[in-house]
């Protein structure tokens, strides 16, 4: 379980980082006045602000993850989080089912339970 909780972490801090770098190429694009992302300042602010947020919700599930696997006795805040990060991607599925959502929930799920069973085995 300790391995799959590395594997599942790493996979969060890649999509973190790629997600927090949609954000500065929104801000990018808007900047050069490109047609893709026309709309308002305060749309496009408020993409941003969600990309970046996800990005670094990410990075630090990723983080604490991989601190549980290294470390199972600190492994009770990535359950916690696991739990709120599962939680937020069942929200997202459920007002907008699309097969990002669905991989988003299935690998929050991995990530909670990988975090249970460390938890779990350190007793």
């Amino acid at each position: 379980m300790r391995t799959g909780l590395k594997i599942i972490s790493v996979l969060q801090i890649i999509a973190g980082i790629f997600v927090a770098g949609a954000g500065a190429l929104t801000i990018a694009l808007y900047a050069e006045g490109d047609s893709a992302v026309a709309g308002t300042a305060e749309m496009v602010a408020l993409s941003v602000v969600l990309f970046v947020l996800e990005g670094a919700l990410g990075i630090i599930s990723g983080a604490l993850g991989l601190r549980a696997a290294n470390n199972p006795d600190k492994s009770m805040l990535a359950v916690i989080w696991g739990g709120l990060i599962l939680a937020l991607s069942v929200l997202s599925l459920i007002s907008e089912v699309n097969v990002q959502q669905l991989f988003t929930c299935i690998i929050s799920l991995l990530y909670f339970i990988f975090a249970m069973n460390v938890r779990k085995s350190k007793k």
